[in-house]
Order: structure tokens, then C-alpha cells, then sequence
């Protein structure tokens, strides 16, 4: 188990590490996302290989993990090089250490994040099959509803009319981070489909969840983006009654 947990971070390590010496002599965003996919494509590709002969329903997991990053990583590869810079990078981005403190987060947030995947390997089921199916069911949920998030903003924003416009309608319209909605539901199912594999001490995988929306909610997710909306349409009377009216991630609760 620790030879998997060592593996699987020297993988996430390497991959960033790499990737932040190019972003900050190109200083380019260019890398930082696509970086975060590869990370945990190839994290589950070796849990895989390094497990074999993998139990079918086991297979859930690191596929579900896989369709996700891929998915994620070309719909952000696709719009950096379209849009060419990640405002949210703008402050951290020329500082050297200011930027490699970000890296070395989304370095320790992957190995945090894909520990149900890695420690429901050597576990033996606690015969709770239905719960992962019950976790697949969520975690696809939150593929869907984060790739039709992607899909309206990404459809609202080519047409120029919309340029210096915020997105209020599709599922923006009742929440104002619906991608991040389906960013948390995915990984509480992924988290749920290794339950049935987690004894003991495994059971701290469920910091994975946890740890994603924190992250999400209070560090490098919705606080950079409201610092750029803010800065981009703050003036806008517009924007400051939808912020004023509409919850960030559950209808009418948050």
C-alpha cells in the first residue's frame, strides 16, 4: 500500500514539477490544467497495471477517474489555447515562488484527491456493492451535469455579443458555479464507490471529498473566480444582483 501511495505521488511530482519549470519560463497557463488531467489519468493507469488481476467491479473507479480527466483536461486544454491566458494567474504568475506555491498545491490536491482510488486497492469488500453503484450513479451525474455547465459557457461566450457579459442563463441561471457542482458530486461518488473497500485507517480517504470542496470552496476555486468576476464586471449593477440572488453551488442552501 505505501509503495502505491509513494508511486502514485512521485507520478503527480514529476508531472508538475516538469510542467511548472516550463509554465514559469514560458510564462504561460498553458500547462497548469492539462498537467492536473494527466496527473490522474496516469495515477489510475498505474493503479491498474500495478494491481493486476484488477477485480471487475473495481474497475469502476480508476475508468470513472480516466473518462473524467480526459473530458476535463481536452475542455481546458481547448479554451486556454483559445483564450490564451488564465487571469486567475495573473498576480501569482510573475513571482516565481508565488507561482510554484500553486504547483506545489495541485501536486499535493492530486494525491489527496485520488486516495480512495489508491487505498481501496488491497481492501477486501465490506459487501456494500450497492453503494458502488449508488457512487458510479453520482459520479457520472457530475460528469454530466460539469460537461453541460462547460458546454452553455462555452457556447454563451463565442457569441461576441456577450463580450464583458456574465453567464445568467442554462444551469447558471439558478446556481453560479454549476461546474463545480458536478466537480464535487463526482469525486463524493467516487469517494463512495471505494467505501465498500476501505477498513481501518483507509477509511481517512474520505479527506478526498472533503478536501475538494474545500479546495473548490474556500482556496483555488471559487475565490479566484470571484476575484476575477469582480474585477471584470464589479461595476456592472447587472452582476451585483445575481451575486446578491443567486447561491454559488445548491439551489436556495449555498
Amino acid at each position: 500500500m505505501w509503495e502505491l501511495l509513494l508511486n502514485s505521488f512521485l507520478i503527480a511530482l514529476v508531472l508538475n514539477l516538469v510542467s511548472f519549470i516550463f509554465a514559469w519560463s514560458f510564462q504561460t497557463d498553458k500547462f497548469t490544467d492539462i498537467t492536473y488531467s494527466l496527473s490522474f489519468i496516469s495515477i489510475a493507469l498505474y493503479i491498474i497495471w500495478a494491481t493486476l488481476p484488477f477485480p471487475t467491479i473495481k474497475w469502476w473507479i480508476p475508468l470513472l477517474i480516466i473518462a473524467w480527466a480526459l473530458r476535463l483536461g481536452t475542455y481546458l486544454f481547448l479554451r486556454i489555447h483559445k483564450i490564451g491566458v488564465d487571469t486567475r494567474f495573473d498576480e501569482m504568475r510573475p513571482g516565481f515562488f508565488s507561482f510554484m506555491k500553486f504547483w506545489i498545491l495541485q501536486t499535493v490536491s492530486i494525491l489527496i484527491i485520488a486516495l480512495p482510488m489508491i487505498l481501496m486497492v488491497k481492501g477486501s469488500s465490506n459487501g456494500l456493492d450497492i453503494i458502488v453503484y449508488i457512487g458510479g450513479f453520482i459520479s457520472i451525474a457530475g460528469i454530466l451535469i460539469e460537461t453541460l455547465a462547460d458546454y452553455q459557457k462555452s457556447k454563451y461566450k463565442s457569441d461576441p455579443s456577450n463580450h464583458d457579459k456574465l453567464i445568467k442563463s442554462g444551469l447558471y441561471r439558478n446556481i453560479r458555479f454549476p461546474n463545480y457542482t458536478g466537480e464535487i458530486l463526482f469525486w463524493v461518488g467516487i469517494f463512495l464507490c471505494a467505501l465498500n473497500w476501505l477498513q481501518d485507517w483507509s477509511l481517512l480517504a474520505v479527506i478526498s471529498p472533503i478536501w475538494i470542496i474545500t479546495l473548490l470552496t474556500s482556496i483555488s476555486g471559487i475565490p479566484l473566480v470571484i476575484k476575477s468576476h469582480e474585477k471584470k464586471y464589479g461595476h456592472q449593477k447587472e452582476y451585483r444582483e445575481y451575486v446578491k440572488n443567486t447561491s454559488k453551488l445548491i439551489p436556495g442552501l449555498y
